[in-house]
């Protein structure tokens, strides 16, 4: 399974175009070949520093952005996908595999919510998991370390946003990303 494929798998559940992934992967691929035809145009050949890098690729809508917001990240491997199965949202879940139905998903989602996981192979545990939940050792977690913070006021009728990611380890935090608006 790689990330692309998830990806595709992802945009799919969202019914989104499966050819944001080759623009993605343009964007972010040091080569030259593009997937699509104008896909490589303006392309940066690195790792997106920020989420919000997705607006700069051409043929992805600010639309299409908004829907992947809440699902998708930058940090973390780009290569693999590893999720936190306890906190993972329904379309992350289903996109692990072709084999997690909607109602695989909520399966796990009101396991964890009785019992959170301590270990990434009590998926298992999970009803109709039994067999599926074999094919995804090594893409799974039971706690993260990055989080996304998304915190707004208003006032006199100024509203004010700030978002953050907080990369948290058992000493520190380091903030990885800051925006105001």
């Amino acid at each position: 399974m790689t990330a692309c494929n998830s990806l595709r798998r992802l945009l799919n559940i969202l019914s989104l175009d499966e050819k944001i992934a080759d623009r993605i992967a343009d964007w972010i691929r040091t080569d030259s070949n593009p997937r699509l035809a104008d896909s490589e145009t303006g392309a940066k050949n690195a790792a997106l520093d920020s989420i919000d890098e997705i607006l700069l690729i051409n043929g992805i809508s600010e639309k299409d952005y908004e829907t992947l917001l809440p699902y998708v990240t930058v940090y973390g491997s780009r290569d693999n996908l590893i999720v936190n199965i306890n906190g993972a949202e329904k379309p992350v879940l289903m996109c692990l595999s072709d084999a997690i139905t909607d109602d695989l998903a909520q399966n796990l989602i009101n396991y964890r919510n009785a019992t959170p996981f301590e270990d990434p192979t009590d998926i298992s545990k999970v009803t109709g998991f039994d067999k599926i939940g074999t094919s995804l050792g090594g893409k799974l977690m039971t706690k993260g370390s990055v989080y996304r913070v998304t915190s707004s006021a208003e006032s006199g009728g100024v509203k004010r946003i700030i978002e953050t990611v907080l990369n948290v380890s058992p000493t520190s935090a380091t903030v990885s990303y800051w925006k105001e608006y």
